[in-house]
């Protein structure tokens, strides 16, 4: 629910999210946050979703959530997801 959540609250969970506002992809990475991952996707909007979900997991293992998503922690700690 929370990864679902998230990506909904970034893009509408569209993983192939490019609006030109230089973040990516679902889950809005940056590139050098996106390179990061090590994902073997040159950006994330051109990763499938799945791929995406296990960088915003491997990313979240090692940063805040508060940290990375700020806009969006904040609604999910006031519905009461995080």
């Amino acid at each position: 629910a929370q990864i679902t959540y998230l990506g909904n609250c970034e893009s509408g969970m569209r993983p192939a999210t490019n609006t030109g506002n230089s973040f990516y992809g679902a889950f809005q990475f940056t590139i050098g946050t996106w390179n990061a991952m090590a994902t073997g996707y040159e950006r994330a909007d051109l990763a499938p979703l799945d791929v995406q979900m296990a960088a915003v997991q491997k990313l979240l293992s090692r940063s805040s959530i508060y940290t990375q998503f700020p806009g969006c922690a904040a609604k999910m700690r006031n519905i009461g997801l995080l």
